[in-house]
């Protein structure tokens, strides 16, 4: 059942590694709801997430689960929270697009409050209260609530260049208007 017959599908299951270790793992989505499970076999370890909310991210959820079963050490971010200045809030508020795709994402003001409403999978719109935030290097930065995606303040502070998924993947950032 786990021996790959088409590069690394075995019956459902993606064959791969997760720190030189094997890795028995499936991803399932329908209607909202969303899974993850990886198994370590070599280890005895498996982690399955569940979740009534598609948007969070389990996959990277399970494999962080798993790399620290694995012994990689995992830190709490020692970011601090900052109170947002209007005047930040106001020049930052707009709609972006991630540089050499059609992504479009906006950053709104409401109620005092900032918000993240970026397309997801299957294209659906969710938004996300995003707080400023200080890391231990005394960088600014934005990050979203539930799934911990952060967008980076270009060198000047007044203006956004960088967003990163909840798979710390970076993308370059074009203001539109």
């Amino acid at each position: 059942m786990f021996d790959p017959f088409c590069s690394t599908y075995a019956c459902g299951w993606d064959i791969g590694l997760i720190n030189r270790e094997v890795c028995h793992q499936h991803f399932g989505d329908i209607n909202g709801f969303v899974s993850s499970i990886k198994q370590l076999p070599e280890k005895g370890y498996t982690i399955i997430f569940l979740s009534n909310q598609e948007v969070i991210p389990a996959t990277s959820i399970t494999e962080q689960i798993a790399k620290i079963c694995l012994g990689e050490s995992w830190l709490t971010p020692c970011e601090n929270e900052l109170s947002l200045p209007d005047k930040l809030s106001s020049a930052i508020a707009s709609i972006y697009q991630i540089e050499n795709t059609d992504m479009k994402f906006e950053l709104s003001e409401e109620n005092d409050f900032l918000y993240l409403t970026i397309p997801k999978r299957y294209g659906i719109r969710y938004s996300f209260k995003v707080s400023l935030q200080k890391d231990e290097k005394n960088k600014i930065f934005l990050r979203t609530e539930k799934i911990d995606e952060v967008l980076w303040f270009a060198e000047d502070e007044q203006s956004l260049s960088i967003y990163q998924d909840s798979s710390s993947k970076e993308f370059r950032l074009k203001k539109l208007n």
